[in-house]
């Protein structure tokens, strides 16, 4: 992928989902394509992938399993960097 700026700091940006809607939920259809062809590198996991702990930025938008899981959602997101 070829950054916007090689020069400065480019965030490795996760939207998450849950599982069963790691792509969202369609409110957000072509953010990642919008964010990558500006350079950006992003992509949608679900919420609980460990992967997402790697991230430089987390933005919440389906997680909708959270409610069943709360103990380990909150354990999540005291984890995850920002």
């Amino acid at each position: 992928m070829k950054l916007a700026r090689p020069d400065i700091f480019h965030p490795r940006i996760v939207l998450a989902g849950c599982a069963k809607l790691v792509q969202g939920d369609g409110d957000d259809d072509g953010l990642v394509e919008a964010l990558r062809a500006r350079g950006l590198a992003a992509r949608w996991l679900a919420w609980d992938d460990p992967e997402t702990l790697t991230a430089d930025l987390v933005i919440m938008r389906a997680t909708w399993d959270y409610i069943e899981r709360l103990d380990e959602f909150l354990d999540w997101t005291a984890r995850v960097r920002h």
